[in-house]
């Protein structure tokens, strides 16, 4: 559970907050907003709304046409508490999720500072808006269901990144502290990864290591002076004649990384709860290097698909429109990969919020996932990380 702050301006966006608000809470996580200040009836002091921005762990900024309130007090630069609360969760390094008001959405002109003309306001917002827009990946909205459903999407996938993250280390830190001679682990129910020439296994979940010896609980076999890994299905048991598998394959392959806390592929597969084949997908995904050029068109089919599949058009409008992104971003001469990530993930996410186990959308989930897969190992992501 994750504590939420979820910053706007107060009467026009109070609908679109609460639903924010309550998809949030929906999801377990503890949302902070404007509604938690007001029941004095006066505007919130500044900095309380700063103090609980240091303490959320996510920012969530919805802007549409206002500037918002300007406290005279603690504020030399005149700046309205809505950007100093952004200000605040970017000085501390917070994750920041950004959603504005779309253009062609319908607004009551009486919202709008650039045409009820409070001072500056109106050029103020405006100026605000298009820095976040620069700076920031953003989200359009129009109306309140679709800003939940976007700001919930976008935390469900920060979550689960923050997950695969903290399990990445606690694989790490398992690994580290395995001892010579004889040892136990257990990181799932599968293995991947074996200890260099001469050591010891490594890991081997349901089964009992000891020095080179593994005892099968299953089967009660005990295998001596080979690497002998029991996949866990009850049925086999893979003799590792190399260093590395692949699937149900033995590969001799002396020249892949033999720490499984250095190896970045087999180490993110763990954490991701994968599968063996899921650490074969990775593997191949960072052994091919990708120019850029590789990269756009491969971005370019990705679209291509999407728009050849025979979805509804305002799936296949909103998937369409991140894959752009998602291409742009890569043609950059420095790409920032993240930010291709993120597009790839709200593409991909449109098309899942259908039944992709039939029809249309089956099809071009089939379609995309070796596509995709192709890029895992340039983004430096999971093999199942966009359809896991």
């Amino acid at each position: 559970m994750a504590k939420i702050y979820i910053s706007s301006t107060y009467s026009d966006l109070k609908e679109y907050r609460e639903k924010v608000y309550q998809t949030l809470r929906r999801m377990q996580h503890d949302a902070v907003a404007m509604e938690d200040y007001v029941a004095t009836g006066q505007h919130p002091p500044l900095n309380k709304c700063l103090a609980d921005v240091a303490k959320s762990d996510l920012y969530v900024g919805i802007f549409a046409w206002r500037y918002g309130y300007i406290p005279d007090e603690e504020n030399p630069q005149q700046k309205s508490i809505t950007e100093l609360e952004y200000r605040q969760a970017q000085q501390l390094g917070k994750p920041c999720f950004i959603f504005l008001l779309h253009e062609d959405a319908p607004w009551s002109r009486r919202q709008m500072d650039v045409v009820t003309g409070k001072g500056d306001r109106g050029r103020r917002i405006e100026e605000f808006r298009q820095e976040l827009g620069k700076t920031k990946l953003v989200s359009f909205f129009k109306t309140p269901d679709e800003l939940a459903n976007l700001a919930g999407a976008a935390i469900h996938q920060w979550v689960r990144n923050n997950q695969v993250e903290e399990s990445l280390g606690q694989a790490g830190k398992e690994l580290e502290s395995r001892e010579q001679g004889s040892s136990k682990y257990n990181l799932g129910t599968k293995v991947y990864g074996f200890a260099p020439e001469g050591k010891d296994n490594i890991v081997i979940s349901g089964e009992r290591v000891e020095g080179n010896r593994i005892v099968s609980d299953r089967s009660q076999q005990t295998y001596r002076g080979e690497r002998i890994v029991n996949m866990g299905n009850g049925n086999y048991n893979e003799k590792i004649e190399g260093d590395y598998v692949q699937g149900n394959k033995t590969e001799n392959q002396q020249s892949v990384t033999q720490n499984i806390g250095t190896n970045t592929g087999q180490a993110q597969a763990i954490a991701a709860g994968g599968d063996v084949n899921a650490t074969q997908q990775m593997s191949q995904g960072e052994a091919e290097e990708l120019t850029q050029e590789q990269i756009i068109e491969i971005l370019a089919q990705i679209k291509q698909s999407i728009e050849n599949a025979e979805l509804p058009k305002e799936v296949t409008t909103q998937a369409v429109k991140y894959a752009d992104k998602a291409s742009e971003e890569a043609s950059e001469e420095k790409a920032d990969k993240a930010i291709v990530v993120r597009h790839l993930e709200r593409a991909t996410s449109v098309i899942k919020k259908l039944d992709t186990t039939t029809g249309a959308a089956l099809k071009l989930v089939e379609k995309l996932k070796p596509l995709v897969l192709k890029l895992t190992g340039w983004l430096g992501v999971a093999a199942n990380h966009f359809f896991g």
